[in-house]
């Protein structure tokens, strides 16, 4: 259960593949305290919680200046922290990761830090529109695209207690079905995965 949104924005970013990818910056945050964002947030929680194929790992520092974590050390440490401006940041670090796989497309991309069970968090996922319909006043069925937040395939979470306390699994990620592509969002979040990680594949590819 979530207990508090402290910030929350969506930027878009387009790609075509083998193409640039181009950032479109929402004007602002969003409101916390707005019904459909705080269930938007509570799905895209309650979605990768429950993903399996999560690796777990720390911020490497060789991959510290070209990745999301001196931005995120800023959220955790500063509490006047400028939330927008970081997610600014982030997203070009996001657009260069993207380019350099050449089939890696974009997305709505969901930042949130938030409360839960006493623990700070910080999200980030890509998120993608459906096809759907619905009916109108006029009971006639219309287009209703929606976000595909069961669909999520990138995704990742900083946990910044168990990061402050320096823990050996603090990041988390969703692999993807495609580790080429998805390699760039690993790279992005500037996370290499832990050695128990590592052993926990190794055991699962035993049995």
């Amino acid at each position: 259960m979530i207990e508090a949104i402290h910030h929350a924005v969506i930027h878009r970013l387009h790609r075509d593949a083998g193409q640039p990818a181009v950032i479109q910056e929402a004007p602002t945050c969003l409101d916390v305290n707005d019904a459909p964002l705080r269930e938007l947030v509570e799905s895209v929680h309650g979605v990768y919680g429950g993903r399996q194929g999560k690796s777990y790992g720390v911020f490497d520092p060789e991959l510290t200046l070209v990745s999301a974590e001196p931005y995120l050390q800023q959220l955790r440490d500063q509490n006047d922290a400028d939330f927008y401006a970081i997610s600014i940041s982030m997203m070009q670090i996001l657009k260069d990761k993207v380019e350099s796989q050449h089939f890696a497309t974009g997305g709505h991309v969901l930042m949130f830090d938030f409360s839960a069970h006493g623990i700070r968090w910080f999200v980030i996922a890509i998120v993608n529109s459906a096809p759907g319909t619905m009916v109108d006043a006029n009971f006639r069925v219309v287009p209703a695209p929606h976000l595909d937040i069961n669909g999520i395939r990138f995704a990742g979470r900083v946990n910044f207690i168990e990061w402050e306390k320096a823990n050996q699994r603090y990041i988390s990620f969703l692999r993807g079905k495609n580790s080429e592509v998805s390699l760039y969002f690993q790279k992005f979040l500037g996370c290499s995965t832990s050695q128990q990680d590592l052993d926990d594949t190794r055991n699962l590819g035993t049995h």
